[in-house]
């Protein structure tokens, strides 16, 4: 199977249970039930639970359209994820105007509702890890823990070395690309899960810095951005670097079965927008 097709079947199998599963616009508050939709259906990739896939894959050498621990497991990940993305556009922490080229939630529906759906939102997510292995459940909770802490060293920390950004990047990005790869393996029943959590971190470093040189060229540079310390052609060496490694770690450790896994290294480190 192809990257592509792969991605738009996890993509239609998730929203079309997320679209099931969360509650219609209709039903009272309604203002609450249009805000979670919103802020769920609004054009996200799914690269979570494209992560979630390809870690099952990396065990048993298929995909697993269909299986409801899977999921369930990778829905849960992507309400989380939507719940982050709500906390931190609000006013006290980014104050963003626009995600996805849309009103962000708090523009949309005010500061209240985006709260409160984030709080929702992070509910159902709970709600789903409940019926899923309990080793997935910890995954998630514990890099969940972790990604809050991130944002709070964001916030609140002077960030001064390259090793700051870095801790930064792994926390705020990289522990829930963790929590994806690796539910999706645990489900297959994977025991090899040190190599796949080194994977899943060299993911997200190479995600996080790959956009902090993307905001860059756009002429916004965050507290957090690695081109506060280093030039771009620096930063792309890094990610080039930890490419190389990551591919061949893949290879040797997982054959056949991470050529997708590597093909979506690739496609990220490489992005451009």
């Amino acid at each position: 199977m192809e990257l592509d097709n792969l991605w738009k079947g996890v993509r239609a199998e998730v929203e079309d249970f997320l679209n099931g599963y969360l509650p219609p616009e209709d039903r009272r508050p309604a203002i609450l039930n249009d805000a979670i939709r919103y802020a769920v259906f609004s054009g996200g990739k799914r690269i979570r639970p494209l992560l979630v896939y390809l870690g099952y894959e990396l065990e048993r050498g298929v995909f697993p359209f269909g299986d409801e621990e899977v999921i369930k497991a990778a829905s849960a990940i992507e309400l989380i994820h939507t719940f982050t993305l709500v906390n931190d556009d609000l006013p006290p922490i980014d104050n963003d105007d626009y995600r996805r080229g849309k009103p962000t939630v708090h523009r949309k529906f005010g500061e209240d509702i985006a709260i409160l759906t984030g709080d929702a939102l992070f509910v159902y997510a709970i709600d789903l890890l409940s019926d899923v292995n309990e080793g997935v459940r910890k995954t998630v909770i514990d890099s969940l823990k972790y990604a809050i802490e991130g944002q709070v060293l964001d916030l609140r920390e002077d960030i001064g070395t390259v090793e700051e950004v870095l801790m930064v990047h792994r926390y705020k990005t990289g522990e829930l690309m963790r929590a994806s790869l690796l539910s999706g393996y645990i489900l297959a029943g994977g025991e090899n899960t040190d190599v796949v959590e080194s994977l899943a971190y060299s993911f997200g470093k190479i995600f996080q810095i790959t956009d902090d040189i993307i905001d860059a060229a756009d002429g916004k540079v965050e507290k957090a951005s690695i081109i506060r310390f280093m030039s771009r052609e620096e930063a792309m060496a890094l990610v080039e670097g930890e490419l190389s490694k990551v591919l061949s770690q893949i290879d040797r450790v997982f054959g056949d079965r991470g050529t997708l896994l590597k093909e979506l290294f690739e496609l990220v480190a490489h992005r451009r927008k």
